[in-house]
């Protein structure tokens, strides 16, 4: 095959999987901004939302996040015009490391990688992007392996998934007005590190966050070590390793309280490895206040 032909098999690829994601996650948008949103970032209350989700994730240790989705309304009935269902895979701790791709954030279906795109169209039929009505709970529970034809993606994983979310328990309503998902971090490199947030949400509530430290190693963009790494690589002062422990403990007690303050009155004042936590509160008010896409990834 011809360079010329690779080319433009890796660009439709890559279009028809945009396309696929920008429908769905299009309407559902329109849906959640012109009716359910309140315009208060921090007064959403349980009596607003006319809808619940089931949500399942796996978090795993390079941060990678699988997420299964099932979208109702309080009746129990489904949307005839927004999927039910979705099913995402992004990373909340790296980023791209260069500059192929319209977004920084690595997300499942915005590469190259021919066998992720062709799981991503698999699923827009099994998921009925473009095709509702959807699949009911028990047909989508009673879906194993057998009816899946994956190349990329974990079957087993994404079946778990399934079963998790649409056996569980409804979502638990938050106080904010957040994006649903963002890989966030300080534009500059204050004091000669920047921190990152990466994080997920449902109604209002960070159900996962993790928080790292990024040290410049050069003047190039992707010049940097994180925080992250040098702890697994065994290169962390006994410094920096109090710290990752202090941000994770901050990441979990957001994600287990629902309160994006969590530990402030204990943490704020404390400067570790030389990084000063209140930078990081600051950070979590401008996420809170709507002001998030100063931080945004270039």
């Amino acid at each position: 095959m011809s360079k010329n032909l690779t080319k433009k098999k890796k660009t439709t690829i890559i279009i028809i999987s945009f396309i696929i994601l920008l429908c769905a996650l299009t309407s559902f948008l329109i849906y959640i901004f012109l009716y359910i949103f309140p315009s208060d970032n921090t007064t959403t209350q349980d009596s607003e939302w006319t809808f619940s989700y089931k949500v399942a994730r796996e978090v795993q240790s390079d941060g990678w996040v699988y997420t299964f989705k099932y979208f109702y309304f309080n009746d129990g009935t489904q949307s005839n015009t927004v999927p039910p269902y979705a099913f995402n895979v992004m990373n909340l701790r790296y980023r791209y490391g260069d500059d192929t791709y319209e977004t920084p954030m690595q997300i499942y279906g915005f590469g190259t990688n021919e066998d992720i795109a062709h799981d991503m169209r698999e699923l827009d039929d099994l998921l009925a992007y473009h095709s509702l009505p959807a699949p009911s709970v028990d047909e989508m529970l009673s879906l194993s392996t057998d009816d899946l034809e994956f190349k990329s993606i974990d079957e087993n994983l994404f079946i778990r998934l399934v079963q998790e979310a649409l056996t569980g328990e409804a979502c638990v309503p938050g106080n904010y007005t957040i994006p649903e998902y963002a890989l966030l971090a300080e534009p500059d490199y204050e004091d000669d590190y920047s921190i990152q947030i990466g994080f997920m949400a449902v109604m209002g509530r960070v159900d996962v966050m993790l928080i790292d430290v990024i040290y410049p190693t050069g003047t190039g963009k992707y010049d940097f070590v994180q925080l992250s790494d040098m702890v697994e690589n065994n290169t962390a002062t006994d410094e920096q390793r109090e710290l990752y422990s202090v941000l994770n403990n901050i990441a979990q007690g957001i994600v287990e309280s629902g309160n994006m303050q969590y530990g402030f009155n204990e943490f704020e004042n404390q400067v570790i490895a030389g990084t000063k936590i209140e930078r990081l509160y600051t950070f979590i008010d401008d996420i809170v206040n709507g002001n998030w896409a100063n931080y945004s990834l270039e």
